[in-house]
């Protein structure tokens, strides 16, 4: 007799919603996931800054781009990301160096 207490019928597909996720699993994930957008939006920050001070076609284009809906948009997941990630991590690691006696 197998006297083993592991799931016999772990099918792949009940992983993500089979059992409920710890809270702190889900924050985790929601910050990893924000923290790659954010990174991917810096990138194309620095290149739209790069493009617009190279020549006026250029501030044009990224003016026209950002005009548009998505545009809006974007700079407003960028401004959500860049408050909820980057500051609360800057503060994170003023309270870390603070406490640590040198």
């Amino acid at each position: 007799m197998k006297n083993d207490h592991r799931p016999d019928n772990l099918d792949p597909s009940n992983i993500l919603f089979g059992f409920a996720w710890p809270l702190a699993a889900l924050a985790s994930i929601t910050h990893r996931i924000s923290g790659v957008i954010l990174l991917v939006a810096i990138g194309f920050g620095l290149y739209a800054l790069d493009l617009s001070l190279s020549s006026e076609q250029g501030f044009e284009s990224i003016s026209g781009l950002i005009n548009t809906p998505l545009g809006c948009s974007s700079h407003g997941d960028v401004w959500l990301l860049w408050h909820i990630i980057l500051l609360p991590g800057l503060s994170t690691c003023c309270w870390i160096l603070d406490t640590v006696k040198v």
